[in-house]
């Protein structure tokens, strides 16, 4: 009776842990696909305005330097960066002028570079949609890919 009891026990903990940890999740996620929403709305803001500098802190670095790729931000001020960033904003500034879009899909893949915050959007005007991909960097989301 007493192995029966501590059975009982084990698989009690383990469920309630499972629920407990399983319900934990579900908000952060919630809550990234939010961030991430929020993050690509500053991003097309800030190259709709042209300030190429603050679109730089929010797009993934992807360029020569190995220590840097997928690991940190570009920044505007370096030659280097600065054909990544002007390229991303082009692309962005491409899409509906007025930006209407509803988010059809929110994802994460786990993949070399790290965890990616895949965010589907559907543009209203034009029923296009577009898939803009997203990395964390430190505290903060950057744009890493668009399709």
């Amino acid at each position: 009776m007493g192995a029966k009891r501590l059975v009982a026990r084990v698989i009690v903990l383990a469920i309630g842990g499972a629920l407990i940890f399983g319900c934990s999740r579900t908000p952060a996620k919630v809550d990234d696909g939010a961030k991430v929403e929020k993050q690509l709305a500053a991003v097309r803001e800030a190259c709709g305005k042209g300030d190429l500098y603050a679109a730089g802190e929010m797009i993934v670095y992807n360029g020569n330097d190995e220590s840097r790729v997928w690991k940190d931000v570009s920044d505007y001020s370096k030659p280097g960066d600065m054909q990544r960033v002007e390229a991303v904003c082009a692309d962005l500034k491409g899409l509906e002028p007025n930006g209407e879009h509803r988010v059809v899909k929110y994802t994460t893949e786990e993949e070399r570079e790290g965890v990616w915050h895949v965010l589907q959007v559907e543009f209203v005007n034009s029923s296009s949609r577009r898939t803009f991909s997203f990395l964390r960097i430190g505290d903060e989301f950057a744009l890493g890919d668009i399709d």
